[in-house]
């Protein structure tokens, strides 16, 4: 009689949890299990690009800087667009610029001041380029630019990320001489 009482005790509990005492759940809730995240990729579909103007840009009252003539349109919120060499794919992002005074490390070329303008934008790819990119700022009266094969910047003892992601760090100088002050127009 025991045993016949557990079962029955048994398959009430069961019943409950299948049916109608699980009818006051939406179907997706469970009590005892989180919701997981959403899925996310382990892969960095960036691209960065940073460049460095030594020269011919004018530093603005809030920290940032605007390229002059050969630099032109090379400022903040700019529309910078990435073009695969091979795939034809564009993205467009707008850029930050900022002026960035780099410590002294090591011996300084002879008028250097260390003041530079920086222009950055990040893009994320839908298709990587292996063959490289090229970089246009919109409203600019140059061509693009061709910034070749991008580097992993992957530490040594890492994955390599797959071709065609990585990073860019590029510099610019108009002038003939670094002793030009940044404000000087140098075509």
């Amino acid at each position: 009689m025991r045993s016949m009482l557990i079962r029955w005790a048994t398959a009430a509990v069961t019943m409950c949890g299948v049916g109608a005492c699980a009818a006051n759940l939406p179907p997706s809730a469970s009590p005892s299990l989180p919701v997981p995240p959403p899925a996310t990729s382990g892969i960095d579909r960036t691209v960065y690009v940073r460049w460095q103007l030594a020269d011919s840009f004018d530093v603005l009252p809030d920290g940032k800087c605007a390229g002059r003539a050969y630099f032109d349109e090379m400022r903040a919120g700019v529309r910078v667009q990435l073009r695969g060499d091979t795939t034809g794919f564009s993205n467009e992002t707008r850029a930050t610029a900022r002026v960035e005074r780099q410590p002294l490390r090591g011996k300084r070329a002879l008028g250097d001041d260390g003041v530079y303008c920086v222009i950055e934008a990040v893009f994320e790819p839908s298709m990587p380029d292996p063959n490289g990119y090229w970089l246009k700022f919109a409203g600019s009266a140059e061509r693009e630019h061709w910034l070749g094969k991008p580097s992993s910047g992957t530490p040594f003892g890492q994955p390599d990320p797959p071709p065609g992601y990585g990073s860019y760090d590029i510099g610019s100088q108009a002038c003939p001489t670094l002793r030009d002050l940044p404000d000087k127009d140098c075509p």
